[in-house]
C-alpha cells in the first residue's frame, strides 16, 4: 500500500502519528471538498448515510455488525469511551487496580484511573 511519506524516511510509528495510505487520503480529500462546496447538504443530509455506509463496509471486513461499530476521533477517545462504561468501585474503596499490557496508551492509563 502506498503512503505519501518521504521515501527517504523509514517510518515505523503508525500508532501515534500514522500516515494515511494514499487511496484513503485521496478519498478524504474528495469528501472534504464536497463538504466545503455545500456544508449544509453534506452535514445535514449526507453525513449519516455516508457514516452508515462506512460502518457497513468496515463491519464486513471485521466480521461484525454495523450497529456494533462506532467511529472515534482517535485511539485515546475510543479507549476512554470504553473505560467510561466500566463499573468503578465506590470512592471510599481504598484500592483500585487497572491491569494493562505494556503496549497500552499512556493517555488511557492516566484518565482511566
Amino acid at each position: 500500500m502506498d503512503f505519501l511519506l518521504d521515501p527517504g524516511v523509514t517510518f515505523l510509528n503508525h500508532g501515534s502519528y500514522g500516515a494515511c495510505p494514499a487511496p484513503v487520503f485521496e478519498q478524504y480529500q474528495e469528501l472534504q471538498r464536497e463538504l466545503e462546496r455545500n456544508p449544509v447538504e453534506f452535514l445535514a443530509r449526507r453525513f449519516d448515510a455516508l457514516t452508515a455506509e462506512s460502518r457497513a463496509a468496515l463491519a464486513v471486513y471485521l466480521g461484525a455488525r454495523p450497529d456494533d461499530l462506532v467511529f472515534v476521533p482517535n485511539a485515546t477517545a475510543g479507549l476512554n469511551a470504553i473505560a467510561a462504561t466500566i463499573p468503578r468501585p465506590a470512592v471510599h474503596t481504598p484500592v483500585r487496580t487497572l491491569i494493562a499490557s505494556s503496549t497500552v496508551l499512556c493517555a488511557f492509563l492516566l484518565c482511566a484511573c
